[in-house]
């Protein structure tokens, strides 16, 4: 009998308290193999192995290339690379493949390769974070005849993620606070999976083989979507748009992969960056004109140095002008969510 036997959890910003209640909770004799990835800085070595281990009955451990899948035992994402399992049966796959919602490691590439290569064995878990990573992977999930569940908002931290794919996905699941999740998972597991129901859509391959870096998908000439008006704000390539169901999603030719919400935030952090970068280059401009002009002056070129002079104050009238523009945004969405308390930090 083929049972739930793949558990991939994702979470981000408030969810390391969750899968601590989910893993406590989780029985002792687990017939599934559960994967996690958490957003998290590339930088780190990530002590989230270490904690889940403390926190239940189960082996865990880091996430390593070509490892086959035990059950009874949990395996955590690295820092700066993708959590996949791999088309081979029952292995994980670790790929430096393009980002996707600004992270890598990020939910949806391990929730849409699950979907992809093991259908209904798979139960995929939404938890607390900010923007929607997560929705477009559980919603491949459910399309492709697995279960879907999230943390019910009201008992996430921060209940972005959650409640997007309550608002996006039909028919999911269950909706639970996190410490009910963990005895589900352990009777879900025990229970037969239907047979997978419909093929693997064409698009959902070929961005799993994508984020895998698969060479015969990185030589194709086509991309998944249409293509759209907006450039990737990684490589500058151009955007093809997706849709699946309610959900619209941006994937550019290299593989660079972005929810409408973690676009719209991409491109809001990238014309802030460019703001401070066209004042602090105004001001630099003006700072030379300035010393030119002393150069002139010194020099006895005063015809000159009244040149420089006006150019200085033209460029310095610019600088005033941004620096209102720049102080006057009324869409600086970041003091927003920090002010308030069902908001926080940058999943």
């Amino acid at each position: 009998m083929v049972t739930h036997d793949i558990i991939v959890i994702g979470g981000s910003a408030g969810s390391i308290e969750a899968l601590r209640a989910i893993v406590g909770a989780l029985p002792a004799d687990l017939a599934a193999s559960v994967l996690v990835v958490v957003h998290q800085p590339a930088y780190a070595e990530s002590r989230l192995p270490a904690v889940l281990d403390r926190a239940g009955p189960l082996s865990v451990g880091r996430a390593e290339n070509g490892q086959r899948l035990e059950a009874g035992r949990i395996y955590v994402g690295r820092p700066d690379f993708h959590l996949l399992l791999s088309a081979v049966d029952m292995q994980i796959r670790l790929s430096k493949g393009p980002k996707e919602n600004r992270s890598r490691p990020a939910i949806d590439p391990l929730f849409r390769s699950a979907a992809v290569y093991h259908g209904p064995r798979v139960i995929g878990v939404l938890l607390s974070g900010l923007l929607d990573d997560g929705t477009a992977g559980l919603w491949a999930i459910k399309d492709q005849g697995g279960m879907a569940i999230v943390q019910e908002p009201s008992d996430a931290q921060w209940p972005d993620m959650p409640r997007s794919a309550l608002e996006n996905i039909p028919h999911l699941d269950y909706a639970l606070p996190a410490g009910e999740i963990g005895p589900l998972l352990g009777r879900l597991s025990a229970e037969a999976a239907a047979a997978r129901a419909q093929s693997v859509p064409a698009i959902m391959n070929a961005e799993a083989a994508m984020t895998a870096l698969d060479a015969r998908q990185v030589r194709q000439e086509d991309r998944p979507g249409e293509p759209s008006r907006y450039a990737c704000p990684d490589c500058h390539g151009a955007l093809f748009e997706i849709r699946e169901g309610p959900i619209l999603r941006y994937r550019c030719r290299t593989g660079h992969g972005y929810t409408f919400a973690s676009l719209e935030e991409e491109l809001r952090v990238q014309a802030d960056a460019a703001l401070w970068n066209a004042l602090r280059s105004l001001g630099e401009y003006a700072a030379l004109l300035s010393r030119s002009a002393e150069q002139a002056q010194a020099s006895g070129n005063a015809q000159a140095a009244s040149a420089k002079r006006t150019l200085k104050d033209a460029a310095q009238a610019r600088v005033e002008a941004l620096r209102e523009v720049i102080e006057a945004d009324p869409d600086d969405r970041t003091l927003e969510r920090f002010a308030d308390p069902e908001q926080g930090p940058s999943a």
